[in-house]
């Protein structure tokens, strides 16, 4: 009994393969009919499942590359203590600097706020470890995060979808997110507000196919998650400017 499940479950995974092969490119092309492929054919379904192993091995492959990244940077960075030793000897007697050069001092000195606030995110095998780790977990908790969120706004602008429905959805427009493989495309700045522009409209989709709505609806839905993100996000910093002043 069990060695014949484990044969239909092979099988099964061998068979979601092509599967994917054709849902992702449409994806990444926002091709809409994708979505309804994914939510109405149950050989889709079953490739995708919930949506958490797709989401799952596109984390895992983003977490290799900022591991692979960041020792590649590790190797050809400075160590910050150099870096900080250089420009402390240096930079305050550039001319330029001179009505500063007390204040450069100070920032430069060894025990500045500065190099405390770098020396996190300086490349180290340890900071590549903690990439590779993190990467797939925060992009794992963040879909699931936003598909619950989305899927309770959808439903209150009228969608007639499940949870599960979303989520599957939900989880395919994460699919650009491959480019961040590519080597040369940087992980943080115009690259990643890109892709996640990429994502948001693929979401817009996922969300149109999911619960049925007109595009309009399907927009709040997919920005309603982001919206609350934002407002919680200002709340936080107004308190924290709160009890700091």
């Amino acid at each position: 009994m069990g060695t014949h499940s484990s044969h239909v479950l092979m099988e099964a995974n061998l068979y979601s393969i092509p599967v994917l092969a054709d849902l992702i490119p449409r994806a990444l092309w926002l091709d809409g009919d994708a979505y309804g492929k994914l939510k109405s054919n149950p050989q889709a379904q079953a490739a995708a499942q919930s949506g958490g192993r797709l989401v799952a091995l596109l984390g895992l492959a983003l977490g290799v590359a900022e591991f692979v990244r960041t020792l590649l940077n590790w190797a050809v960075t400075p160590d910050l203590t150099e870096v900080q030793r250089v420009l402390a000897q240096d930079l305050p007697a550039l001319p330029m600097l001179g009505r500063w050069g007390a204040g450069v001092g100070e920032l430069l000195a060894e025990h500045s706020w500065l190099w405390a606030a770098l020396r996190p995110l300086w490349p180290t095998p340890a900071l590549a470890l903690a990439r590779a780790v993190l990467t797939p977990l925060a992009l794992l908790l963040g879909w699931l995060a936003y598909g619950c969120l989305a899927h309770g706004a959808a439903r209150l602008l009228g969608g007639g979808g499940s949870l599960r429905d979303t989520l599957r959805c939900t989880a395919l427009a994460e699919a650009p997110r491959i480019v961040l493989l590519w080597p040369f495309l940087p992980a943080w700045g115009l690259g990643l507000l890109g892709v996640g522009a990429w994502v948001l409209t693929g979401r817009w989709l996922a969300l149109r196919a999911a619960h049925g709505l007109d595009p309009w609806r399907a927009f709040w839905a997919a920005l309603g998650p982001l919206l609350l993100e934002g407002g919680l996000g200002l709340l936080a910093l107004l308190a924290l400017l709160g009890w700091a002043g």
